[in-house]
């Protein structure tokens, strides 16, 4: 197991340097000059040429490029030319909290697929059993921002049930439990979005893994022997279910952090996606340079967990 981890771990550094040349050049393909916004209107031409050579600017972009990875490297990850602050700053106060969204959503998501996924394989063609594959359906099938959308008329604005954006009421000077309880406020809209399609999936798919091993022979054996249905499926059937819902739990971080994105964005969740979406809008490029190389990391080392545990659940699994 130890040389399969530093295996997999020594194939991420060229994924990286991959991942980081597409984004240097893509950035660099866009039209225009993105510290426009540094410049002021009744600037000297001379002084504004001054400013572009000494950041840079005028460089081959090779040597661009390993100025920016090798800043990366070292920690120093540049500055914000919209908001001028340091850009290990502005990604430090926000990881927290997309991984805390992240977080929750697959908690929620694993603590509710898998016990309707058994209780649907178990009553299979039950009424239960229907809805709740109509429902996985739906789930499976609803774009996330078309979902995030209704529940922002229905639950926030029509009914007030809870706020639109933020993540913590404005003023409200909240300490100890109260703030908590104001941050599960907040929470609650983004995680039920991110965790509502996590869940459709791995209910599925615990459903289909229990109904394939309690066709197995030896559940039919364990049957035969008079031993009660209880302990057919929860003692012999569900622990070797689980073990391809393991995988697919863990398979499925990458996606989460990735559809986090979006969903922090509708919901103004201060997050990295919120985060890459001001960069954009603003055009600063240093900060979605070096965000999306944050996130692709995040998303590397979910995928690492993945094939770690893959291994871990299924031993017939090694790298070669």
């Amino acid at each position: 197991m130890k040389n399969y981890v530093i295996r997999r771990i020594l194939l991420m550094i060229p994924v990286m340097i991959g991942i980081s040349i597409i984004v240097f050049s893509l950035i660099h393909l866009m039209p225009g000059n993105p510290y426009a916004y540094l410049i002021e209107s009744d600037a000297r031409a001379e002084d504004v040429e001054s400013m572009l050579q000494a950041i840079g600017y005028y460089d081959p972009l090779p040597v661009q490029y390993v100025k920016w990875v090798g800043g990366l490297m070292q920690g120093n990850l540049g500055y914000s030319i919209k908001f001028k602050e340091p850009i290990a700053d502005m990604i430090g106060r926000r990881i927290g909290n997309t991984l805390m969204l992240s977080g929750v959503a697959l908690l929620l998501s694993i603590l509710v697929a898998i016990p309707l996924g058994v209780i649907s394989a178990t009553r299979q063609y039950s009424v239960f059993d229907y809805v709740a594959t109509i429902i996985a359906f739906i789930g499976l099938s609803i774009p996330a921002f078309f979902f995030a959308l209704l529940l922002v008329k229905f639950f926030a604005i029509d009914l007030k049930l809870f706020p639109i954006s933020g993540m913590e009421t404005l003023a409200s000077g909240y300490t100890g439990m109260k703030k908590f309880i104001d941050l599960a406020y907040h929470l609650a809209l983004p995680v039920i979005v991110l965790s509502f399609i996590q869940m459709a999936s791995f209910m599925r798919y615990t459903r289909t893994a229990l109904l394939e091993v309690i066709q197995q022979d030896y559940i039919r054996t364990a049957r035969a022997k008079g031993v009660s249905e209880r302990v057919v499926v929860y003692k012999h059937a569900l622990r070797n279910a689980l073990i391809p819902v393991v995988t697919i739990i863990s398979l499925s971080l990458g996606q989460l952090i990735s559809g986090a994105v979006l969903t922090e964005t509708i919901f103004v969740w201060p997050g990295m996606g919120t985060l890459i979406f001001q960069a954009v809008m603003n055009r600063d490029y240093p900060v979605i340079m070096d965000a999306t190389m944050v996130l692709a990391f995040m998303i590397l080392m979910a995928n690492l967990f993945a094939d770690i545990m893959y291994a871990l659940v299924d031993p017939r699994i090694r790298y070669k």
